[in-house]
């Protein structure tokens, strides 16, 4: 009985201490569970690529290197090419973090490509600054600059679509992260601000409806954002951003309605400006969140392994009860199956957790519940090794981040002592003012000028430099500016009075410019003083009034002369015609040679006066041009007909290599160019030598054609070439037998400038002379 009873009463006791810990066992497994969950969404949290991924969108995308490099061409603010080199820094870091978590041959051919581009970024800023200096236009740096995205935007999209490939198969829902990434794809880089700016600087219709497409896409992800559980600060974040993307799409329509090839991009990206930093900040809010949502989940793990800790204590100390009321029967057991086996893994755990390296793991190859422990260890070693490795190398890439930090921190306070010097040595006055109108920064040239020093300037408004005059509409302007934010004198030269600290009042020539700081709006004023320009200005206003005065007395001198020296001319070849032609008192051989010397002398010297004439009239801006539709090959034939005499009796082979079937009508008038063309010609023949040639070439080119008259004459020597088309300049000429004014060459330059063309020469003192000229093919209006 008492051995029944004590048997029973074992069994009870065993029953009893069997139900705890069982009790116990599935309180753990609970835990257990929770472990498992709390771990995969910690493990979502913190999936270090996905960060990564982000992190490189950031830096490169909406906001970053290809945010502030657009806008840093379209405005020229050094502020954007600070922020576009610091981007491009930030993406190499994030690039260096992905690499220290591994990659796949894939994954290594799309970050050589982003980095590929961002070499080609980096360098294209560097071309950017010294462009801006020549004065080039947004345009025309863009063309210079232009950075081919394609390799750089399809790595994105390999880096991307290889993470979702990748993803933990128990995920099946959308995360916050993912439409974080969306969102950041569809504004950035390749997305709807790359396509945005670049339908402001190229003109694209394309890129506008590519740019309308991704901010739809943007629109969508924030929209589906919206339907987790989200905080206050998230909805906030997410109500900031759908009014920035509902601006950007009121902007995208009215670039839609712009005549893009009639307005500079400067213009247009004034037009439709959009601030971004709400959009920024809401991003920057919801990696946040995720982030603290992440510290949660750790905190959450450490609170449950806490549990696990206790109810093991609490199991460790029912387990020691047990083994004293099974010493006798369970010791080869409790002693051989369990204590010894959890006490080397808990010593394995132990060394594995002080990242011994190494450890060799017994049990594992037994098929019962120890053996699923001791497996489970060796997955926790090989992690924590991987996880200790990639640690090592984030703290090297934050080590080499920092390092560069504290460079770039150092080269920007080289950076503000050398532009502080630039602005003190500055020969001009340099004057800043914030939006409320005041002073905040006065250079050593401003003192000089105005008579205040920096102390008596700064934190004044600047309406104490202006005219009392002046003052009010000034200061009306600065209200204005306030309520609307409109600032029209932005980019503009302007002239206007300025007054001394004495009273004196003198005119300057100022040029503002705007600079957007972490302060807010700062304007910026480099004022001249034109006391004395203005002076030099009324000398030469007076002096060109004295010329016109002259100039207009010539013109009636002239005018005069014709009449004057005409009619006696007209009479001499009249009498002489009739002393030539009289058959009633016949003129001897002598006499006829005298007569015909006479009329040569008498056409000579009409010749010179319509020629003084005509130059006259040009210079007079009263030489009629009719620029029309015009077939040149009759013209150029008839021009020929009208030397080829000439060239015949010098002795002077003309040769004529225009192909006239292939000539196009050209925009001309067709008596000038004549008047060109027989000039060219007369003179290629009359200053050449017995036996030489002449030469007539007309070359068509895409546009135009060029016309070119060469001779093998005498040519004109290097130092007289200068003064080729100054008028009544004979170059040497003037006591030879070869008759001329000097004037032909010069009404030739004339008339071609006046036709929208240029005169050109070349010519070898021994060898000859090639005049050309060109003019343009007519072209139908559209």
């Amino acid at each position: 009985m008492k051995i029944k009873t004590a048997t029973l009463l074992l069994i009870a006791t065993f029953s009893l201490f069997g139900g705890l810990i069982v009790a116990l066992i599935s309180y753990n497994l609970s835990n257990s569970y929770k472990i498992e969950s709390t771990w995969f969404s910690f493990q979502n949290s913190q999936w270090h690529k996905g960060r990564a991924l982000s992190a490189l969108y950031s830096e490169i995308g909406y906001g970053g290197m290809i945010h502030n490099f657009k806008n840093y061409l379209l405005r020229r603010n050094s502020v954007h090419a600070d922020a576009t080199k610091s981007s491009i820094g930030g993406a190499r870091a994030a690039i260096t973090l992905y690499r220290a978590l591994g990659l796949s041959k894939e994954e290594q051919d799309a970050l050589e490509k982003i980095e590929l581009n961002l070499a080609a970024y980096e360098s294209a800023l560097a071309r950017i600054s010294a462009l801006i200096k020549n004065n080039k236009s947004a345009k025309e740096i863009d063309q210079l600059v232009k950075v081919d995205d394609r390799s750089a935007v399809n790595g994105l999209s390999t880096l991307v679509a290889h993470n979702i490939t990748h993803r933990h198969h128990s995920i099946t829902k959308q995360r916050r992260c993912d439409m974080i990434r969306v969102i950041r794809r569809a504004m950035g880089f390749g997305g709807m601000i790359h396509h945005f700016k670049n339908t402001i600087l190229r003109g694209d219709r394309n890129a506008v409806l590519q740019a309308k497409q991704d901010l739809k896409v943007a629109q969508q992800a924030a929209q589906t954002y919206l339907s987790f559980d989200l905080s206050p600060a998230e909805l906030n974040a997410i109500t900031k951003m759908q009014n920035v993307f509902s601006v950007y799409e009121s902007k995208i329509d009215e670039l839609e309605n712009i005549d893009i090839k009639k307005v500079t991009p400067e213009s247009i990206d004034h037009l439709v400006q959009v601030v971004d930093a709400p959009a920024l900040e809401g991003l920057a809010t919801l990696d946040k969140e995720i982030v603290l949502r992440s510290q949660q989940a750790e905190e959450k793990l450490s609170q449950t392994l806490g549990v696990i800790i206790g109810s093991g204590k609490i199991t460790l100390a029912l387990s020691v009860l047990t083994f004293i009321l099974f010493v006798m029967g369970a010791y080869w057991l409790i002693r051989l199956q369990i204590i010894k086996p959890i006490s080397h893994l808990t010593h394995t755990m132990t060394r594995v957790a002080n990242n011994e390296g190494g450890v060799k793991i017994f049990g594992a190859d037994q098929n019962n519940e120890m053996g699923e422990m001791a497996r489970a260890v060796e997955v926790f070693q090989e992690n924590s090794l991987s996880l200790a490795t990639v640690k090592d190398e984030l703290s090297a890439a934050n080590s080499d981040l920092e390092s560069k930090v504290l460079r770039r921190t150092e080269a920007l306070k080289n950076s503000e002592e050398c532009l502080r010097s630039i602005l003190e040595t500055a020969v001009d006055a340099i004057i800043i003012i914030d939006g409320a109108g005041n002073i905040v920064s006065f250079n050593r040239a401003a003192e000089n000028m105005f008579g205040y020093s920096q102390e008596e300037a700064i934190g004044k408004e600047l309406g104490m430099l202006m005219p009392v005059s002046f003052r009010q509409r000034h200061d009306a302007y600065i209200r204005k500016y306030q309520v609307t934010g409109e600032a029209k004198a932005i980019g503009e030269t302007r002239e206007m009075e300025a007054c001394r600290k004495n009273g004196e009042v003198f005119p300057i020539q100022i040029s503002i410019s705007e600079l957007v700081s972490t302060e807010g709006v700062l304007f910026t004023g480099i004022v001249r003083d034109i006391t004395e320009l203005k002076a030099y200005q009324e000398k030469l206003k007076i002096s060109k009034e004295a010329a016109d005065r002259a100039n207009n007395a010539k013109s009636d001198f002239v005018a005069g002369m014709n009449h004057e020296l005409r009619t006696p001319m007209n009479a001499i070849m009249g009498f002489s015609q009739l002393l030539e032609s009289n058959p009633d008192e016949p003129l001897s051989e002598a006499q006829k040679e005298d007569v015909a010397e006479i009329k040569t002398a008498g056409r000579h010297l009409l010749d010179i006066i319509n020629q003084i004439l005509e130059l006259n009239k040009i210079e007079a801006g009263k030489m009629p041009i009719a620029l029309a539709q015009t077939a040149p090959a009759k013209l150029v034939q008839e021009s020929l007909v009208l030397v080829i005499q000439h060239a015949v009796e010098s002795d002077i082979e003309l040769i004529d290599n225009v192909e006239y079937e292939t000539l196009p009508d050209l925009s001309m008038d067709a008596i000038r160019f004549k008047q060109v063309l027989i000039n060219l010609l007369s003179n290629a023949i009359k200053y050449n030598k017995p036996g030489g040639s002449v030469i007539l070439d007309a070359t068509v080119e895409p546009d135009k054609v060029h016309f070119s008259v060469t001779d093998t004459g005498k040519g004109i020597s290097q130092s007289r070439q200068s003064q080729i088309f100054v008028p009544f300049e004979r170059l040497g000429h003037e006591r030879g037998d070869i008759e001329g004014t000097g004037i032909g060459l010069s009404i030739t330059k004339n008339i071609v400038e006046l036709m929208g063309s240029k005169i050109g020469f070349e010519s070898e003192e021994g060898e000859g002379s090639c005049f050309s000229f060109e003019l343009p093919i007519y072209k139908a209006e559209k």
